[in-house]
Parts: structure tokens; sequence; C-alpha cells
């Protein structure tokens, strides 16, 4: 009987020392976790690569507090299964961490606010906590079959009894000292999470008082440069009409120069107060044929498209709600590019299609509208880089324009919540991929 009894008394002995065990190992994965979150926020926030010194130690650390917890856990096929859900949430929460760092560097802190506003990091955050909190409470309750075991086991030996009660005390000491350590680091994590909030909230109405005034300059700065440039355009006009017999060959070649060089700027201007007019001339969402709209966009471009005996094949688009203005203006942009960058020798064939997206856990419904194209396609290294203001892959003298109408693209699409890109190769054609909500947010207005 003492024999019976001393072995149960060092197995729940063990049993309480693998509990704390345990514990400690997910209270320290906890805390890496929160010590990478905090250095990834640092760094959307400041754009300082050091905040993420933590992270990259962190990493490597929650790995090591892993391949502890499923040493601990072997015996349980309970805490086997949440740990290999653990797993995969901190997997996801890395990877998600990892797109947000990287739309910070190629693209900026607004890219990387709209990432983390989607609310991905935060849910897989909390699920992974709820996931600890399982695995905690489930060490405890087979603390508590063990003990109510022993208790058992030794109630006819009163000096078990007060070993038990000590061993007890024992252990809801250590608890409450976990617990309490516990509560100050959440606390700590909390008031520090509160701050990194203020400061990105600070930082976001800085950058949005910012971009009102690039955006009134935009529009100032086009009006009043637009001015002497017409005026460039008409006296270089007068001068060629009365003065050009008179002139020598090369004065003649300097004017046309200055006049070629007075119509770019005046293009480059133009599409400039486009871009700007995006947000500044918005018009509330309303409920948008897109066939019907596409369409209109085909009979306006009918006459380039005869010109290059190109065809434009439209299937069935949605109605959403948006800017119906500024859907013409894109489904126009994607066409006409098509039409100017086909293939010498053979006609342009473009086909306009949509199907519902693919809707991730908490997005809206919404549509991926395709606009594809059989031209003279491009390098995907590039892809960035079509969509940013005036930039061109090819000369001006192969193909016109400023390099605007795809930045306006993505602007249209990206003020109605959506998103745009592209997929092509050099020769085979290109086709852009636009993806937009159904509906806009009741609190949308225009900008």
């Amino acid at each position: 009987m003492w024999f019976s009894t001393a072995r149960a008394s060092r197995r729940a002995e063990a049993q309480v020392q693998h509990t704390l065990d345990v514990q400690n190992e997910l209270e320290r994965l906890l805390s890496t976790l929160q010590d990478v979150e905090t250095g990834y926020r640092g760094f959307v926030i400041t754009g300082n690569e050091t905040f993420l010194e933590p992270g990259r130690a962190g990493a490597s650390d929650a790995r090591t507090r892993y391949d502890r917890l499923n040493e601990l856990t072997r015996d349980s096929e309970v805490q086997q299964q949440r740990l290999r859900e653990l797993k995969g949430l901190i997997d996801r929460k890395l990877a998600f961490n990892d797109r947000v760092l990287l739309a910070r560097r190629a693209e900026g802190f607004g890219a990387a606010r709209r990432l983390i506003a989607t609310g991905e990091g935060k849910r897989v955050m909390d699920v992974i906590r709820a996931v600890i909190a399982q695995m905690r409470t489930e060490e405890v309750g087979q603390l508590a079959i063990e003990r109510a075991a022993a208790a058992q086991r030794g109630r006819n030996i009163g000096y078990l009894a007060a070993a038990a009660a000590v061993l007890l005390a024992t252990t809801v000491g250590a608890f409450l000292v976990i617990a309490r350590r516990d509560i100050a680091r959440r606390r700590s994590s909390t008031e520090a999470l509160r701050r990194s909030e203020a400061t990105l909230r600070a930082s976001a109405e800085q950058l949005e008082r910012s971009n009102r005034d690039l955006q009134d300059f935009a529009m100032i700065a086009s009006h009043d440069l637009q001015e002497p440039l017409r005026k460039i355009l008409m006296f270089g006009e007068r001068l060629r009409d009365e003065a050009g017999p008179s002139l020598s060959v090369e004065a003649l070649d300097y004017l046309r120069r200055m006049q070629t060089a007075a119509e770019r700027g005046q293009t480059l201007i133009q599409g400039l107060l486009a871009y700007s007019r995006v947000a500044t001339k918005a018009q509330p969402p309303e409920p948008v044929d897109l066939d019907r709209v596409a369409r209109e966009v085909v009979d306006d471009l009918e006459a380039r498209l005869a010109q290059a005996g190109g065809e434009v094949r439209i299937g069935d688009l949605p109605t959403i709600e948006a800017d119906p203005l500024q859907m013409r203006q894109l489904l126009q942009n994607l066409i006409a590019n098509a039409l100017k960058f086909h293939r010498p020798g053979e006609p342009p064939r473009i086909e306009v299609h949509a199907r519902p997206a693919t809707a991730a856990a908490g997005a809206p419904d919404g549509w991926e509208i395709s606009v594809a194209d059989n031209g003279i396609g491009f390098d995907e290294k590039y892809l960035d880089r079509i969509f940013k203001l005036f930039q061109r892959l090819h000369e001006r003298n192969t193909y016109d324009g400023a390099g605007m109408g795809l930045a306006i693209c993505r602007r249209i699409v990206e003020r109605h919540g959506g998103t745009i890109t592209a997929r092509s190769t050099p020769g085979n054609g290109s086709t852009f991929l636009i993806a937009m909500p159904s509906r806009q947010p009741v609190t949308e207005t225009a900008a």
C-alpha cells in the first residue's frame, strides 16, 4: 500500500511539473509572437529596419518553443492536434507579416496600412491566443484529473492527504505567479499596442493631409502651367506661318522641336490633371451596368478599331456600385491600351469578361474583371512600374502617350476598394485583372 501510494505521489508530482513546463513554454511562445508583432508594427509605422531585428530572433525562438511543446505533449493526442493547428496559425501569421513588410518596402506606408486594415493579422492572432488558452486549460484539466485520482488513492492515509494539500497549495501558488506575470505582460503589451495605434493614426492623418495638399497643388499647377504652353504653341504656329519661308532649315528644325516639347508638356499636364481628378472630382457611388459602359466605350473607339482591323468581344459583365464616369474611364484606358500596343501586321483581338471573385473569410463579395489582348505583351518584372506615374516601357517615338493611363486605372480601382494587376509575357499579349467589390461601404463619399 505504501509503495503504491508513494508511486502515485511521484506520478502526481511529475504531472504537476509537466503542467508547469507546458504552461511556461506556452507563455514564452505567446510572448515571442507578441515581440514579433511589436517589431513588425514598429517597422510599418517608421520604415526603420532595426525594428525587425527582434522579430527575426523571435521567429527562430518560436520554432524552438514549438519543438519543445511537441516533445512535452507527445502522450496527448488532443494537445498534439491543437499544436498542429497552432503551427499552421503561426505560419499564417508570419506569412501575413511578410506580405505587409513587402508591401511597406515596395509601395510604402499606405499599401501596408491597407493590408493591416483587412483585419486578417488580428483575426489569426486572436485564434492563436484562443488555441493557447485551450492548451493551458487542457493541461490544467489533466492535472486536476491526476490530482483527484491521487487524492482518492491517498484518502486512507493522513500524511498523504497533508502532502496532497501542500502540493495543491504549491501548484496554485505557481499558477498564481504565472497568472500575475501573464497579466502584467498583457497589460504592458496592451499599453504598447495602444501607443503604436495612436502613432499609426497620427501618421495616417498626416498622410491624408499631405495627399490633399498634393492634389490641390496638382490641380493648381496643371491649370496654371497649361496657359504658357498654349501660348508657346500658338506663337510657334504664327512664327512658322508668317516667317517660315525666311527661316533656315536649322531654325525650322528648332521651331519644330520647341512645338513638339510644348505639346508633350501639355500632354503630361493634362494627364496629371486627370490623375488628380480621380479623387477631387469623384462622384458618389451608384449602380453601374458595366456591360453597357463597355459597349459605349467600344462605340467611342470604333474609328480606331476600324483603322487597326480590331475586334472587341464583351462577355456578361455585372452591375456594381461605383462612380459611373470613372468606370467608363477605367475600361476606356484599358481597351485603348490594348489597341495601342498591338503587334504589327496582326489585328488586335480584345476580350472583356467577368466572373465572381473568390472571397476570403470576412471579405466583401465582388467580381474579377479581365481585359485580355493578343498584343506585344511585356516582361512581368516591370509589373509594378507600369502602374506608376509617367512610367513607359517604350520610346516616345515608338508609341505615343504620357505614361499616365495605367496609373489612373490603378487610382480609380483603389478608390473603389479594389485591386488591379496584370499577367503577360513578351510577344504573347497581356491580361489585366481587376478585383472590384459589388457594393461600396455605406460611409463612402466623394473624396
